[in-house]
């Protein structure tokens, strides 16, 4: 049996000399042909029908490759090794290798499952035979075997249960994209650790693990592709600050990102996360859920999602009046000392896109909001895409102005952290300029920044980072707007960005 390469050859050998040898025809597109010797020297006969030449192989369809201009059917078996999807015949799909030690695939009969591009759990979900990020996928060799916006990624494979890295292979994913998966996990979370696939083009890894008790839950350890620790269950404050990667399990939501710090770039490969839940008094049952999303590429474009609550006869004023979905988008203060010191705060590298206004008046008893239930607020929210920001009456304990859900937050709706809470009561002694200050710090500690200094004088592990008042990171109120260069870049990884 001759090889499946050696045939590719034969086959590309035979349509290279069809078309020096034919072509010049009569017949215009669209016109019936029989061969190619039909059509006009800039068409070729696919399909008996007289058609633009093929510049590539996306564009002839399944099991044919683009050879100089012309459509060639591919000429494979069951069986034979493969690397792309386009080197398997009609009907046939390049599987990935089975076993960690192979890089070679094989064809594969194509079954009725998903497409790629659709939601998967598993390989079976799939007709390309691959699950990867939640999402099925087509095996490539090179970029150019992948159709417009996307690109040839080395992807990690693991098991269905996350539990073990099986071996990797090369497959077609968006250029620019937020990928979101589940994650199964055991009734107790403790045990085994999780193997997480990171592909070769993603900018940004986050873990989301959800309890629905208030049980602390979260990491008690990461270690990067190559084996190194670089994360443990901190036990004190000064551990806490001397872990390469910053996280701390929380009660109900925890959300651990890479990168957020110098020190840990983000790595392809597959992480090992353990995972944990700590009882406070109530029972371990408790259901719980984890998520994976991963940034593919850069983000640019920044949407905000602003929702007001009830703000009828605020005491500071005209400023708050206009704090609604009628007034605030025309509003010339809020659009032009707010939103434009926001954009100017961010506009080196990220831009304002999508601006939402929703007023939100179902929920009186967030209206003033107490901190510790603003995860009952964020869970309001609903928005895919971007930052959700809400303007409640005011915020306690005292003198705060503004409420995050976490460092990062969920960039998912419908969680515990998934937004940000502004005290209008801020603006009783304070200007829209100095709001938006404030704004973009709780912005960008949900995007994935840490202060630039603590109050009890900790340094960012941010190499680029001074810890001075002028970073827009500084704890204290009267901070400026400025950032570093990597700042910016993990900004830019964010996946709350598109």
């Amino acid at each position: 049996m001759l090889s499946s390469s050696l045939r590719g050859f034969i086959v590309w050998l035979a349509a290279v000399s069809v078309v020096a040898a034919c072509g010049g025809g009569g017949a215009s597109r669209g016109e019936r042909c029989d061969t190619v010797a039909d059509c006009a020297d800039s068409l070729q006969c696919l399909d008996h029908i007289c058609k633009p030449k093929c510049v590539a192989s996306v564009e002839c369809g399944d099991g044919s490759v683009c050879t100089a201009g012309t459509c060639v059917v591919v000429d494979s078996q069951v069986g034979d090794a493969c690397e792309a999807e386009l080197e398997c015949g009609p009907g046939q799909t390049c599987r990935p290798p089975t076993e960690l030690s192979s890089s070679a695939g094989f064809c594969e009969l194509e079954t009725r499952a998903n497409p790629a591009g659709d939601r998967c759990a598993s390989d079976v979900d799939c007709r390309s035979g691959a699950c990867a990020l939640g999402r099925c996928t087509e095996l490539c060799a090179r970029g150019d075997q992948c159709r417009v916006r996307y690109e040839c990624a080395a992807i990690p494979r693991v098991t269905p249960d996350y539990a073990t890295l099986i071996g990797s292979f090369r497959g077609c994913l968006p250029q620019n994209a937020t990928l979101t998966f589940d994650v199964p996990v055991d009734e107790t979370m403790l045990g085994r650790p999780l193997k997480v696939p990171v592909p070769s083009t993603a900018s940004s890894l986050t873990l989301i693990a959800e309890t629905s008790t208030t049980q602390l839950i979260g990491a008690t350890y990461v270690e990067s592709p190559a084996g190194r620790p670089i994360y443990h269950l901190p036990l004190t404050v000064a551990e806490y600050y001397a872990n390469r990667l910053r996280h701390q399990p929380l009660p109900a939501i925890s959300v651990l990102a890479i990168p957020t710090t110098s020190p840990v770039k983000l790595q392809a490969g597959a992480y090992t996360i353990g995972l944990g839940t700590f009882s406070v008094g109530e029972p371990t049952s408790a259901r719980r859920r984890v998520r994976i999303v991963e940034k593919l590429g850069k983000g640019a474009t920044l949407d905000i999602h602003f929702y007001f609550l009830d703000l009828a006869d605020h005491p500071c004023g005209d400023k708050v009046e206009v704090l609604n979905e009628a007034a605030a988008p025309t509003d010339v203060g809020f659009q032009t000392e707010f939103i434009d010191e926001l954009q100017e705060i961010f506009r080196a590298d990220i831009a304002l896109g999508t601006l939402t206004y929703t007023n939100l008046k179902e929920h009186p008893e967030l209206d003033g909001l107490t901190a510790s239930r603003a995860g009952d607020l964020f869970a309001l929210t609903t928005a895919e895409t971007g930052i959700s920001i809400y303007f409640v009456r005011s915020l306690s304990p005292a003198g705060l102005e503004v409420a995050i859900g976490g460092t990062p937050g969920a960039p998912v709706p419908g969680t515990r952290a998934s937004g940000i809470a502004v005290a209008a009561t801020a603006l009783c002694y304070e200007s829209w300029r100095t709001l938006a200050r404030q704004t973009a710090h709780a912005m960008a500690r949900h995007m994935g920044l840490y202060r630039n200094l603590e109050p009890d004088g900790t340094l960012d592990p941010i190499d680029d980072s001074p810890g001075t008042e002028d970073n827009l990171m500084y704890w204290g109120e009267n901070g400026g707007t400025r950032l570093s260069v990597e700042q910016r870049e993990i900004l830019r990884a964010s996946p709350v960005l598109r």
